[in-house]
């Protein structure tokens, strides 16, 4: 019987990270960090109920940690390929990769617009946000890696006009530019990018 956890901090879940930042790594989560991912990502879910698809795999962290917070918040889960599945089954948010969504949309009808479209893992063209907002009311291009979790979001939508409207957001996160022993680089100096929040691993 498993006596359960030793602390907070104390392991809970280890994966491996996607690669496409580098060479994939295993890393461990904590119940600490599971607990803050979850809260993150409930401000997708809370204060409404509904039906949302994953065309990603189940098992990628990005899936799994929206997956359980979904549910968590009362929402059901949906995996298909069809648009016309989606709609009977009462899907309003799809998450996809660029090529997930844009091989759907090429081969498929889609029977009404759907709510949202949330797409990661890769930087969305503007042309596939053009098409997307043909079926779906408003299109996020969502950033983070498996390291992280979700930290920049651009919201887009269609004004008035007809043309892109784009909002950005930022979720609890500072960036930084280091040099290469990790320490902050002076103004007009350059580096690489870090990332500081309340659920990176280490």
């Amino acid at each position: 019987v498993f006596p359960g956890p030793t602390s907070p901090d104390a392991t809970c879940l280890v994966f491996s990270s996607s690669g496409t930042t580098g060479a994939p790594k295993f890393m461990e989560l904590s119940h600490r960090m599971i607990i803050l991912r979850m809260q993150s990502n409930a401000v997708e879910f809370k204060d409404k109920t509904g039906a949302c698809l994953f065309l990603f795999p189940q098992h990628s962290p990005p899936s799994l940690m929206r997956s359980i917070c979904a549910l968590l918040c009362g929402w059901s889960l949906v995996y298909s390929d069809s648009p016309d599945f989606w709609k009977k089954a009462g899907v309003t948010h799809i998450f996809a990769s660029p090529p997930q969504i844009r091989e759907i949309i090429n081969a498929k009808e889609f029977p009404h617009k759907f709510h949202k479209a949330l797409i990661g893992g890769d930087n969305m063209p503007d042309a596939l946000a053009q098409s997307l907002l043909d079926n779906f009311e408003t299109v996020v291009n969502t950033f983070g890696s498996t390291e992280t979790n979700i930290i920049l979001e651009n919201q887009k939508h269609l004004d008035s006009d007809g043309n892109i409207a784009t909002k950005t957001r930022w979720f609890d996160s500072q960036l930084e530019i280091v040099d290469d022993q990790g320490m902050a680089c002076q103004p007009g100096k350059t580096g690489a990018v870090r990332v500081k929040n309340d659920f990176t691993v280490n």
